[in-house]
């Protein structure tokens, strides 16, 4: 400086470079760049504020990550429980066909009447195509109801249940001795008319018998009596263990 300007550099400029030339020297041996020491000064100075030495920053970053896992885990176990409870806001609609409605069978008896046939035949095996289109669905289940009025007779469905189903045997050759094998029997009675219309679905006929009220309810045995608002089949679809599982793998890939 002396020699190029002819001033000297007064010595608190030297012992303020030599100072900053050692600062520089100290950040760099910790990884850093002088730029980078600036970009991070108020970090630094919150540091400085509370006290905190390098071990205690290195635990609340710890305590940060692990905070952060916490509430991952807690989002994804959250997510998985709303998947497995919801129901789906669109679910395919149940088909209740009551003898108070004009779908009936002969008394006692499997035999469906002629009009109740005929309904099976064309508009409901028609609305239950329509369903099965749009909810892309394979199974169809046929439920059958009674009311609790008792049979008093000797069921032979264990004998001719196989043979009617296989159809060896009119429907007609059933005897259910109870209520719960008359729902089978009449469910088994619109699954075979629905079978002829619909043979590419799997239809499987099921029983109810006098336990299921109209509303949804189990009956506690005081509705006695002639009910034909109990006398209904039930019809409701859904997807198969098979395709739901043949839709996961494909969700899979």
């Amino acid at each position: 400086m002396e020699l190029s300007t002819g001033h000297k550099v007064p010595d608190e400029e030297w012992r303020k470079l030599v100072r900053a030339k050692k600062a520089i020297e100290q950040i760099e041996q910790k990884g850093l760049t002088a730029e980078e020491a600036v970009s991070l000064a108020e970090a630094t100075a919150a540091v400085r504020d509370n006290n905190l030495t390098a071990d205690g920053v290195r635990k609340l970053l710890l305590a940060d990550q692990l905070a952060a896992d916490a509430e991952r885990k807690l989002a994804d176990a959250e997510k998985e429980l709303d998947e497995t409870t919801r129901q789906p806001k669109d679910l395919p609609p149940i088909i209740n066909l009551s003898a108070a409605k004009g779908y009936s069978f002969e008394v006692s008896s499997a035999e469906l009447k002629p009009a109740f046939k005929a309904k099976l035949e064309g508009a409901i095996a028609k609305q239950i195509a329509e369903i099965v289109s749009k909810y892309d669905v394979d199974v169809v289940e046929v439920i059958g109801h009674t009311d609790e009025q008792r049979l008093s007779r000797q069921s032979n469905m264990d004998f001719v249940l196989g043979r009617v189903l296989s159809g060896d045997e009119s429907v007609s050759r059933m005897e259910p001795g109870d209520n719960a094998g008359l729902g089978l029997a009449r469910a088994i009675s619109v699954a075979s008319v629905l079978k002829k219309k619909l043979g590419a679905l799997n239809i499987l006929p099921m029983s109810g018998g006098q336990l299921i009220l109209p509303d949804d309810r189990l009956t506690d045995g005081a509705q006695s009596g002639d009910a034909p608002a109990r006398w209904r089949i039930e019809i409701r679809v859904r997807k198969s263990k098979q395709k739901l599982a043949a839709e996961g793998n494909h969700e899979g890939d």
